[in-house]
């Protein structure tokens, strides 16, 4: 990815919603999670939904919270808590595999097979009128 893509990607993930930079890679915004909208990432040939719920967290201030995403100095993107509490995950080191499944304690989690998207910000199924209502995926 070159150098300048991960925080153009990020301030159009978060176009129109007041988000501070408070050190590199560290952005608070507001805690209203109705002014945020779902995140949908695109691995190996799958969408993994994220809510605002997810990655707005409250850190003690009344009107800011953190926005649990990151990218790093190499425009690596962290996918931490936001990704991993919404699906269980196992690490096969043997086979150099992950499987992943979502969690029950976020139910509105999905896992959706889909073609890779055409851009970075690819819109999330759902969203076309050929595509059906996505139903939540139940762990196997």
């Amino acid at each position: 990815m070159p150098k300048t893509e991960g925080p153009d990607l990020f301030d159009k993930m978060f176009k129109g919603v007041a988000i501070s930079r408070i050190s590199p890679g560290v952005y608070v915004g507001p805690c209203d999670h109705s002014e945020y909208h779902s995140i949908s990432l695109y691995i190996d040939g799958f969408f993994f939904r994220l809510e605002p719920a997810t990655f707005v967290q409250e850190i003690g201030l009344s009107d800011k919270c953190f926005v649990s995403f990151r990218y790093s100095k190499d425009e690596h993107w962290v996918l931490g808590e936001p990704f991993f509490k919404n699906y269980y995950s196992v690490f096969d080191d043997m086979w150099g595999t992950v499987a992943l499944a979502t969690s029950i304690e976020f139910p509105n989690s999905t896992i959706i097979p889909a073609e890779q998207p055409i851009t970075d910000l690819g819109r999330y199924p759902e969203e076309t009128d050929n595509n059906p209502e996505p139903q939540p995926s139940q762990p196997q």
